[in-house]
């Protein structure tokens, strides 16, 4: 009832803080008990130990910014917004803020603000505003979205429906193909917000943040203090990492100084109203100090440090570097798979076993899973086993002669760049579906793989990897198979595209079987995909993979530090980070069962190190 409550009243009510006019200064008002604010119920529990203490500093630093006469000022020139919520703004960083209106109220906008740093504070889009949203995020290059909020929400108060999201040109909308630049957070506006809530956000945000000019906006029903603190949050996580970095020591005062530069910050930015609830800033303090001792746990090592290092490898590879201590990966890896089991046993839901699957029953994220294309229901072989590990990245099992049209179809519709089989060469070879020619299927169906040229050539890599161009066509029931080529490479002449035709490769690159994979195989296929991809990384890649084996996700973890290393991401002083956000990623948006292989992060770990000493990028990007 209190949040049927706050709904219905959000008219004449922001949800989140008490309503007062334009000139009206911000009251501080004692901590609520934590009975009547609680945390959400459930594993957020955990949260109370740390939480908790910094309820009175919290409520301190409330009063002294209340008392900035430089805030009280702006409070005056806040402003109201058409049909928006009661929750007066800053006109001059509204994402529009050239649309006219000089009086107390200004016509209808998004109810947005530029707070810096690449981060946007706002109101979730209604239903109405949903072309102004998207106009908004093409304008200001919105690339990634965190919306919090909860379903009763998005219905009462006319929404955006998740499903119907505007998405900037290029990405997906979520439940079409899988972005992890985009996060719902069911989040109560009757509960405080959990420090490991926003961590768990922000670890992933991190493993692919905005490119330099794009922005992250985070939304909440009304604008209220959810993505107030979310905003704020992020900015204290991205500092408090700069500055343990850079081997900075953070005692109390100095996280007591960052949180109210981020309060403040938003505060001027955004609204005045926002941020006067302890419980709140209890949250982003207690967030700061999360951070930090999860940096001075783990240590952070310095260049100089990377040595040479054993690692289990294959046959004929070379040894890689790592840290001097020879368990400091190890460690880290445990450290970071036990925080994924603590969260495991509440998203079971989430995961199934992979349908048709004849390997170990690994639980795979439920919508990553790869679907049954609705053109060939009722046609043999129309399954493909397999999920998307990112968006750039479909594993699926070995695909044999049965599974020909499903895969043609997939390449086609997708436009695949290379199906990367990391079936080692001892391993049983069974017919492929990718084998040249063309193969009839019932009702006027078929698949062709032509290959060009000769087969299977070798690439003179480390692993001993080769490769087979081909053309990729089929036909359902008499019709050919299109695919986009809106989006082709530049380098390509438009008499050389035919839409019912992909140029495609089989890249053969056996990798280790029976115990994880070496840091330098990880190196080699990382370089391997990042090369096939026609179009930099936005051209999908397929990894097929023996069923019930990891080698496939290591794969694509391979392929993301590598992106990551070429972009100029990857720094010797926060390659764990790096490598964290990008497990982290894996096991919530592919398979939580990921928090078993330590060993494999181990050997990812490994890899950033030899990412960092090489200190050499290809000239692609």
């Amino acid at each position: 009832m209190r949040l049927l409550h706050k709904l219905f009243s959000s008219s004449t009510r922001d949800l989140a803080a008490p309503h007062a006019g334009p000139d009206a200064s911000p009251e501080v008002s004692p901590p609520r008990s934590l009975v009547s604010f609680p945390l959400p119920p459930g594993q957020y529990s955990r949260d109370m130990p740390g939480w908790h203490p910094q309820m009175k500093p919290a409520a301190q630093l409330v009063s002294d910014v209340s008392q900035m006469d430089s805030l009280k000022a702006l409070n005056k020139g806040e402003k109201y917004i058409e049909h928006g919520p009661s929750l007066p703004v800053r006109p001059s960083t509204l994402l529009d803020a050239t649309r006219g209106g000089n009086g107390p109220v200004l016509s209808e906008r998004l109810h947005a603000n530029l707070l810096g740093g690449g981060i946007v504070a706002m109101a979730t889009p209604t239903q109405s505003q949903s072309q102004l949203w998207r106009q908004g995020m093409d304008e200001h290059q919105v690339t990634h979205v965190v919306r919090l909020g909860t379903d009763l929400e998005t219905v009462l108060l006319d929404l955006v429906p998740r499903t119907a999201t505007p998405f900037p040109k290029g990405i997906q909308p979520a439940g079409s193909t899988p972005d992890g630049r985009h996060w719902y957070v069911t989040l109560d506006p009757t509960h405080a917000i959990p420090p490991s809530m926003m961590l768990k956000v922000f670890r992933e945000l991190a493993a692919d943040p905005p490119q330099p000019g794009c922005h992250v906006a985070f939304q909440s029903p009304s604008g209220d203090n959810r993505s107030a603190v979310f905003a704020a949050g992020w900015k204290i996580y991205q500092d408090v990492s700069r500055l343990c970095k850079a081997g900075q020591c953070l005692d109390q005062e100095a996280i007591e100084d960052l949180v109210q530069e981020a309060v403040v910050k938003l505060k001027m930015n955004r609204s005045t109203q926002l941020l006067n609830e302890p419980v709140h800033v209890a949250a982003l303090l207690a967030l700061a100090h999360t951070v930090r001792d999860t940096f001075q746990r783990r240590g952070t090592p310095h260049p100089d440090e990377i040595q040479q290092r054993a690692f289990p490898m294959a046959a004929g590879a070379q040894a890689t570097v790592g840290d001097t201590s020879g368990t400091r990966h190890a460690k880290v890896a445990r450290d970071i798979c036990n925080q994924m089991k603590q969260i495991r046993w509440a998203t079971t839901s989430l995961y199934a076993p992979l349908k048709g699957s004849t390997g170990a029953p690994h639980r795979i994220r439920i919508d990553r899973m790869f679907p049954t294309d609705p053109q060939l229901k009722g046609l043999g072989g129309a399954r493909l086993v397999g999920a998307w590990a990112n968006p750039g990245t479909l594993i699926l099992e070995p695909t044999g002669p049965a599974q020909a049209l499903a895969l043609a179809v997939a390449c086609l519709k997708h436009n695949v760049a290379a199906v990367v089989d990391v079936g080692g060469k001892s391993e049983p070879a069974e017919a492929h579906a990718l084998d040249n020619g063309t193969r009839p299927f019932d009702e006027d169906s078929s698949a062709t793989f032509q290959w060009q040229g000769r087969s299977e050539v070798p690439l003179g890599d480390a692993l001993g990897a080769t490769t087979t161009r081909m053309e990729v066509s089929a036909q359902i029931r008499g019709t050919p198979v299109t695919r986009d080529v809106s989006r082709e490479p530049v380098f390509v002449q438009s008499k050389d595209i035919v839409p019912t035709q992909r140029p495609m490769e089989l890249i053969r690159a056996p990798l280790t079987q029976g115990q994880a994979v070496p840091p330098q195989e990880l190196l080699e296929i990382g370089k391997l995909m990042e090369w096939f991809r026609s179009d930099g990384t936005g051209t999908p890649v397929i990894v097929q993979c023996p069923a019930g084996d990891w080698r496939g996700v290591m794969a694509a973890a391979a392929d993301k530090l590598y992106s990551r290393f070429q972009e100029g991401a990857l720094q010797a002083d926060n390659r764990d980070q790096v490598v964290e956000g990008i497990w982290t990623d894996l096991c919530t948006h592919y398979s939580m069962d990921l928090a078993d292989e330590p060993d494999q992060l181990t050997s990812l770990l490994g890899m950033a190190d030899l990412l960092v000493a090489q200190g050499k990028k290809t000239g692609r990007w």
